[in-house]
């Protein structure tokens, strides 16, 4: 039997002390849950990756900077001004 020797703690810096956070060492990229805002908020510098067959949003989406659909979409629920109506 073998073992290794202990390695020694690294002190991470910028950590959040209101809220729990799984991330990188360097900060950068994280998950974070703050019970007091009641907020989950991700970060990644580079790129998030959400796969699912099906993504559910139960209340409003707002998207800052470029949205680009690649495939279908389905609106439904929307006021169709030139219509005068509701659509769906």
């Amino acid at each position: 039997m073998y073992c290794r020797s202990p390695v020694a703690a690294r002190r991470i810096s910028g950590i959040n002390t209101s809220a729990t956070q799984l991330r990188s060492d360097d900060g950068s990229t994280y998950f974070e849950l703050n019970p007091d805002t009641r907020k989950i908020k991700i970060v990644a510098p580079v790129v998030l990756d959400v796969v699912a067959p099906l993504a559910d949003f139960s209340e409003k989406v707002t998207i800052h900077g470029l949205f680009n659909l690649d495939g279908g979409m389905w609106v439904c629920g929307f006021w169709c001004g030139f219509k005068n109506h509701w659509c769906c």
